[in-house]
């Protein structure tokens, strides 16, 4: 079975939305079954993306090192899928003027299965080390732990998926 979802209205600009106005509940148009979606986008200063060039670079070159940094995220098995990407300018629109962001941002996106909450949690607590590594220089970022700032950090950056597509929506990673 295939099953999509699409954007119910939701705003879509960094910083609409809040804890305190969605509750820790999903996205509408974030769900598909037992998976989820989470897209972020945040700001970050230049160094850092400075930074994470060169650690992206190092983890593609080495090969042997990207799994073994991975193997704590593989021990989730609730995760489907995730990868963080710097973006310097918004996607090309052939009807509108070639943009330029005054900041790069750092774009992250996953599919999981269980509670967002839940989810936040994990990377808070088990990968809290890891999440300081790539979102540390990120503008507001609180760190890691305690995690109820870090969920409202989540929150504020976090983007409601406009089309989200599960093959096997009914079924989990593992």
């Amino acid at each position: 079975p295939q099953a999509a979802r699409t954007d119910r209205g939701q705003p879509s600009a960094v910083g609409a939305l809040s804890p305190e106005g969605a509750g820790w509940d999903t996205l509408a148009g974030n769900e598909c079954g037992k998976a989820q979606a989470l897209t972020t986008l945040s700001p970050i200063s230049g160094r850092w993306a400075l930074w994470l060039r060169a650690y992206f670079r190092v983890r593609l070159a080495l090969p042997w090192l990207a799994k073994l940094l991975s193997t704590p995220l593989e021990r989730l098995s609730f995760i489907h899928f995730g990868r963080w990407t710097l973006m310097r300018r918004p996607a090309p629109n052939a009807d509108a003027p070639r943009e330029r962001w005054r900041h790069t941002y750092l774009l992250f996106e996953s599919n999981f299965n269980g509670r967002w909450d839940e989810y936040i949690d994990a990377f808070a607590y088990v990968l809290g080390r890891r999440m300081s590594l790539i979102w540390g220089g990120a503008r507001g970022f609180p760190g890691p732990r305690p995690a109820e700032p870090f969920k409202r950090y989540i929150r504020r950056n976090e983007l409601p998926a406009s089309h989200f597509y599960s093959a096997y929506p009914e079924a989990t990673t593992t």
